[in-house]
């Protein structure tokens, strides 16, 4: 049959079906399995709620917060904080009040571009010093052309290319620093009758994020981060801002690993937060500028932090309720543990005293100019390139991980073990098959059974000197414990 819409005999389709042997039995002999009849389980009866809940203290920038949680439900499973900010307008000198709403085509760093040609001060030639502002400009871009050619044999940039206007912008403007909801929280901890179970950090939470965050899912309205865009963080802070942002506790991360409030019933359920201080959040023109509470236009203080819990519950039905707080038996958690210290130099060994299994670490750093000018997140280097040049990972002074280049830490770990490679200088190494996978564990390294685990770094040349002295290296472990429920009380099974 020919012909547009033809049809076929199907003898074609049957000789396909016929032309089987030996090795076909391995694959379709005695099958365990249709592609043509569906099936399903049954599951048991529940309803989720989503509950907001005020602090038990008085919320406010600096402070420290906490709350107990509602037993408003059988299990306990996604966890927010919900932050409320105020919209911000300026005052200049003059009493005269101005919302930050101009638009601007670039606003260079002072803080962080003064460290950057700190280092290439050495290859300027010429009269600076006398120099106009546009003649500045070029003489700095032609000595960065003579600085990355020196330190990474790389061919010059157009100078053209490199130079911007170096005139603060013709009006004043304020706005909320990126990534404002993971900053905000400085500290977080998670606590069952008195002691912690687990707890997070600021720049750990952007890392996670980072790294495990998918295509479509990324966060970026619930913790206001515009991916490095000053002009829509402005727009952003003209109004009140309402942020959710996730607390990723071990039981937030799959319904089976739920909190079960029933099976604890003698403990308190306790969220402890360190809030960040105010001066850390706001980027302003000047360092003298008034900024002010957009509604009641008064200018901005520490009170004017608004949070609460935002929690879901699960109810059950009777008979599972009764099995649950019966027989709720042990958990298999993931923790975190954080290690930092000051660098001052370009080769860094970072002895990590991190305990119980571990199935991965990230490491970056923050260089001080950064962290001065509110940028808390930019963990790249000097020029904007990786700080660190190779590393290497020591096992009680023996290479387990022998040296390797930046880009295998930051690319290659993300690429084989992590939903997305990250967008800033932030490397990993992993012990797992799958370090994302909250309930079936598929490696680990035991680190309470190591004498010594060092993490050496060598750094570009001139990191750790002048404008960037004592910056910061973070390293996070994530680690496997266990939380055992018994008689109405929970605990770890594994302390420090």
């Amino acid at each position: 049959m020919s012909g547009f819409g033809g049809g076929s005999s199907g003898a074609g389709s049957l000789t396909q079906l016929l032309a089987t042997g030996s090795m076909d039995a391995a694959l379709t002999q005695n099958a365990t399995r249709t592609f043509w009849k569906s099936s399903y389980q049954k599951h048991s009866l529940f309803a989720l709620e989503s509950i907001n809940q005020p602090f038990t203290t008085q919320v406010q920038f600096g402070a420290e917060s906490h709350i107990t949680v509602n037993r408003q439900g059988d299990l306990l499973s996604w966890m927010y904080l919900k932050i409320v900010l105020p919209g911000l307008k300026v005052q200049n000198q003059a009493d005269t009040v101005q919302p930050t709403q101009q638009s601007f085509a670039s606003l260079d760093n002072d803080v962080a571009a003064q460290a950057d040609v700190s280092h290439v001060l050495p290859y300027i030639e010429g009269a600076y010093t006398e120099a106009s502002l546009n003649t500045k400009e070029q003489l700095i871009a032609e000595a960065k052309n003579s600085y990355e050619a020196a330190k990474y044999n790389a061919a010059p940039l157009p100078v053209a290319a490199q130079m911007q206007s170096t005139e603060m912008p013709d009006f004043d403007y304020a706005y909320w620093t990126e990534a404002i909801g993971f900053h905000l929280i400085k500290r977080a901890e998670f606590k069952v009758g008195g002691a912690t179970i687990d707890t997070i950090w600021s720049e750990l939470l952007f890392a996670m994020e980072e790294l495990m965050g998918r295509a479509g899912r990324r966060l970026t309205e619930t913790i206001g981060r515009t991916l490095r865009r000053p002009t829509e963080l402005m727009k952003a802070s003209r109004q009140e801002q309402i942020l959710y942002v996730p607390l990723p506790w071990y039981f937030t991360k799959h319904p089976s690993l739920a909190f079960p409030l029933v099976a604890a019933t003698y403990h308190n359920i306790q969220l402890w937060v360190q809030w960040a201080q105010l001066n850390s959040c706001i980027i302003k023109s000047r360092s003298n500028l008034v900024v002010l509470h957009a509604e009641r236009n008064v200018p901005i203080s520490d009170d004017h932090l608004r949070a609460s819990l935002e929690c879901t519950y699960v109810h059950l039905e009777a008979a599972e309720r009764d099995a649950l707080t019966a027989n709720a038996g042990t958990q298999l958690i993931v923790q975190h543990q954080a290690h930092l210290q000051q660098v001052s130099s370009n080769n860094v060994t970072a002895r990590l005293n991190f305990n119980f299994p571990v199935l991965e670490f990230y490491y970056f750093l923050r260089r001080k100019a950064n962290k001065d000018a509110g940028d808390h997140f930019n963990f790249s280097g000097i020029g904007g390139r990786d700080p660190v040049v190779s590393a290497e990972l020591l096992f009680n002074n023996t290479a387990r991980v022998t040296q390797k280049p930046a880009v295998w830490w930051r690319a290659v770990q993300a690429l084989q073990f992590h939903s997305s490679a990250p967008l800033t200088n932030i490397y990993s190494y992993s012990f797992s098959l799958s370090p994302e996978d909250p309930i079936t564990p598929s490696g680990s390294a035991n680190f309470s059974r190591l004498d010594s685990v060092e993490l050496a770094l060598t750094l570009q040349d001139d990191f750790g000197a002048a404008h960037d002295a004592n910056s910061e290296l973070f390293v996070f472990a994530r680690s496997y414990n266990i939380l055992k429920f018994t008689n109405g009380l929970a605990g770890l099974l594994y302390s420090n």
